[in-house]
């Protein structure tokens, strides 16, 4: 899937509302978005309309509603440009056996704590 490069203030708009919804889980208001990022919430909200129109966000409703990222959202903030590679190449192995495959990369989009209610 190609990912268009986003203006730099969708882009901040975008990190903030998916750095937000991944410490709370739920919808997050425009008032959060504005307030991390020190911008009036009428751009957050103006902005919201053009990157729900490019499929980055869901909105809901309601007293419990908010912004909320997609799929799209979440890739394009994991680009490559917004993240720092290791350069170290694992070779994998299948029963003890050496193949020809190789790990270059490994994503965490959640990782669950055993002891707790929610994800890290």
């Amino acid at each position: 899937m190609m990912i268009e490069k986003l203006p730099s203030t969708y882009a901040s708009i975008l990190n903030a509302l998916v750095e937000l919804y991944m410490m709370s889980k739920k919808p997050v208001k425009s008032r959060d978005i504005a307030e991390k990022l020190g911008i009036n919430e009428g751009t957050v909200r103006n902005s919201m309309v053009a990157l729900r129109a490019m499929g980055y966000i869901e909105s809901k409703t309601g007293p419990y509603g908010g912004y909320v990222p997609t799929q799209k959202a979440l890739e394009y903030v994991k680009m490559p440009a917004n993240t720092v590679f290791a350069l170290d190449i694992a070779p994998i192995s299948i029963n003890k056996l050496p193949t020809n495959l190789y790990v270059t990369g490994i994503e965490l989009l959640d990782v669950i704590n055993p002891f707790s209610n929610r994800a890290c």
